[in-house]
């Protein structure tokens, strides 16, 4: 579709895409056809955001069922709370679905966000999105430094005997690493302890005597 991802939920058959690629316009129709199929809309992030942020409230007009305010990806991580509110207020406005989607396609192993959905509530009150405070701090930072920001959020995210025990266990695993093996000994925690331990002899020796 024309610079804009969408969510079409529900059993469908092909659609030729070409008809929706032209311009805004284009686009808008795709929310009609999506209905009379048995579907619904949502429109992604972060999509809506750069491309179409001017024209909510046309997608509103034309039939989309929902927006996703938050995203795992690294492109759309970056969405500010100041646009996150926008998009909300007008989908309570309207009583239309809001979404999160983990995006994960190889990205980290955890999602940094769940959705609780109602199966007897429609629109607004359908589903709530659950987001890690650390994902949302990434929106006053711009999406790219993501890969370097996100550590540092998680660090200062955990109290003071969660970080003693993260850094003990990188500095382990680094110690480890460096640590040189003789010919034939195994990979494991053994060489690293008999290195320490001979180190620590070591300093614990009593010079020669002249």
């Amino acid at each position: 579709m024309y610079r804009q991802h969408l969510l079409a939920l529900g059993e469908l058959t092909p659609i030729d895409r070409d008809r929706y690629n032209r311009d805004t316009r284009s686009l808008l129709a795709i929310f009609a056809d999506l209905h009379r199929r048995g579907a619904i809309a949502v429109a992604s992030i972060p999509e809506y955001w750069e491309n179409h942020w001017d024209d909510l409230d046309d997608f509103v007009r034309a039939g989309v069922d929902g927006f996703e305010i938050a995203n795992c990806a690294p492109k759309a991580i970056g969405f500010p709370d100041q646009a996150r509110a926008r998009v909300d207020a007008l989908a309570r406005q309207h009583d239309l679905l809001v979404v999160g989607g983990s995006d994960n396609h190889g990205w980290g192993k955890v999602t940094c966000l769940w959705n609780l959905a109602r199966p007897s509530a429609h629109g607004y009150e359908a589903n709530r999105v659950l987001v890690r405070p650390l994902v949302l701090l990434q929106g006053e930072w711009l999406p790219w430094t993501a890969p370097y920001t996100q550590g540092w959020f998680m660090l200062r995210s955990l109290s003071w005997p969660e970080r003693v025990s993260w850094l003990t266990w990188i500095l382990l695993v680094l110690i480890y690493r460096a640590t040189p093996r003789r010919e034939g000994d195994a990979p494991g925690l053994g060489i690293l302890a008999r290195s320490l331990k001979l180190r620590a002899l070591l300093r614990r020796k009593p010079p020669p005597h002249a």
